[in-house]
């Protein structure tokens, strides 16, 4: 049986951008595609829970709350243990500490420049990965800055720790997926009516958030659009606002001033960013920071065939083919610029925003595009047909099996036992030893408190919301049975694995001293 583990974010999918989307498509994939046999999702609490479930239904899935995972890592021989990130310590040190048998962790780039990650970065060569992990790379240019990273990490730390740092495992490119495109029942000049834009102009329509800390800076595109001069050409920006009303509010501002609203057009939130590609004759992608790795939103424009003019960054050039399904325009930095990443620490994203405003394009490239692209529809059918033919290969189904290969290659890697370096746990009973009068190792007699006898246990731990997924009412009631009649300690001990039937006999432990503390049993000392 092939069971898939997972960390797992509850945030909505219903938002239609970045992480979110793309962990969630993945994960509607693999099961579209009958990938698993079971799915075991693990969440911070039954909120969570419930919230992911009334989104997917699927009877091979199962949700457990993060407590769970010692539990289930001990008892199931997963497949492949997923992390929706680059970072795998804490997936690691789980391994370590309860899988009997070795299994391949795997996570994946998103976003890989924000300075204050370093540290993650550091702890996942820390926690000794080992060669049947890996990084699935959205694209080659995730690849080389995760690559990167890792190499900047071991030079840097080396001569502190007198070895080699180095990622043992293996790093793989798997693009983000799409779901093909869906047939449109009405023509595009209905949906821009619908949508309230101009019938008759060519548009070139953006997808992005509004901000220009994490994502793009509008203002210098709208400055360079005063530079067009073709009436029937409107610009639409659309995308998530994440709090940036007030920037928006500038940049509506600026547009009204400068009498452009025929000509530029925002639409913040929308809800149906599919009739915005439909509608659209170009896509533009002007992304100018370090956050951007990959840009799911340029394949999406391709399928549904639209050429692209993006700026030469990061994934971007991984995603057009110059001259074939679209331009990219050359961007630029200076050499010599202050290391705004030295100041991270106090500034917060704010070093991203100076990084984003240092970059700049070459306009005269840009201008020269637009007006290209503008003026020839023959060229922007063209390169759509290219497009949508390219698209075709980031289809979801095409992807999952380059998944699946990628993890049926570490499953085998893994049969191979890990004999090395395992992450310690905090050892409380020897670190702080000293703190309580002593720990308890003689076989003293327990019994029943008489003092609590007319308390019910199961409405105490309606007390304990917290304690709910490590207390077990079964085991409890089946240990005060036990101790109806005062007995050692040892006698517990010896009658501990007909009592834990599934469960570890540190669980049933920790049950006697919460009913120690709370006055359902007592010890009587010697």
């Amino acid at each position: 049986m092939k069971i898939f583990g997972a960390l797992f974010s509850a945030d909505s999918p219903d938002q239609q951008f970045g992480r979110i989307v793309a962990d969630f498509t993945l994960l509607e994939a693999l099961i579209q595609e009958n990938a698993f046999d079971q799915y075991h999702l693990f969440f911070q609490n039954q909120t969570e829970i419930t919230s992911f479930q009334s989104k997917f239904p699927s009877r091979n899935i199962y949700c457990f709350l993060l407590d769970d995972i010692p539990d289930k890592i001990r008892t199931t021989p997963y497949f492949v243990f997923h992390a929706f990130s680059p970072f795998l310590t804490k997936l690691i040190y789980l391994r370590d500490q309860f899988a009997p048998n070795p299994f391949p962790i795997t996570g994946f780039t998103h976003s890989l420049a924000h300075q204050p990650l370093m540290s993650g970065y550091l702890y996942s060569l820390l926690a000794q990965p080992q060669p049947y992990d890996g990084i699935i790379c959205s694209c080659e240019s995730a690849k080389t800055t995760f690559s990167s990273l890792m190499t900047y990490l071991s030079e840097s730390y080396n001569p502190l720790f007198k070895q080699a740092l180095a990622f043992p495992g293996e790093l793989e490119i798997i693009p983000i997926g799409i779901t093909p495109p869906t047939a449109s029942p009405v023509s595009k000049q209905i949906l821009r009516n619908l949508l309230g834009l101009p019938e008759d102009a060519v548009i070139f329509f953006s997808l992005s958030r509004f901000s220009p800390v994490t994502k793009m800076d509008l203002f210098s595109v709208l400055t360079m659009i005063l530079n067009i001069k073709e009436e029937n050409l409107c610009f639409v920006f659309a995308g998530a606002t994440n709090g940036e009303q007030g920037y928006i509010q500038s940049i509506q501002q600026w547009i009204t001033g400068h009498h452009m609203e025929n000509r530029i057009k925002l639409f913040p939130d929308i809800t149906d960013k599919d009739s915005f590609y439909k509608a659209a004759d170009v896509y533009f992608a002007p992304a100018d920071n370090f956050q951007e790795t990959y840009g799911i939103t340029l394949i999406e424009a391709m399928k549904y065939g639209l050429p692209i003019l993006a700026y030469d960054w990061d994934g971007y050039r991984n995603t057009v083919e110059e001259g074939q399904n679209g331009f990219l325009i050359s961007t630029y930095y200076l050499k010599g610029l202050p290391d705004f990443s030295r100041i991270a620490p106090i500034i917060g994203d704010k070093y991203a925003l100076l990084y984003a405003q240092s970059m700049f394009v070459d306009q005269h490239q840009l201008l020269e595009k637009i007006q290209l692209l503008f003026s020839s529809e023959n060229l922007r059918i063209q390169f759509g047909q290219n497009s949508s033919t390219r698209s075709q290969k980031y289809y979801w189904p095409t992807v999952v099996t380059q998944y699946m290969r990628f993890w049926t290659h570490l499953n085998e890697k893994a049969q191979i036992k890990n004999t090395g370096f395992k992450l310690p746990s905090l050892d409380f009973e020897h670190v702080f030893r000293h703190y309580p009068t002593t720990w308890l190792k003689d076989p003293h007699q327990i019994r029943l408190c008489s003092t609590q006898l007319s308390q019910k246990v199961d409405s105490q731990l309606d007390v304990y919301e917290e304690l709910k997924p490590y207390l077990h009412l079964e085991t409890i009631q089946g240990i005060l049975a036990f101790f109806e009649s005062p007995k050692l300690l040892a006698e517990l001990l010896r009658f501990l694995p007909v009592m834990m039937k599934e469960k570890a006999p540190e669980v049933v432990m920790f049950q006697v001293s919460w009913l120690l503390k709370q006055n359902f049993l007592e010890i009587k000392f010697k």
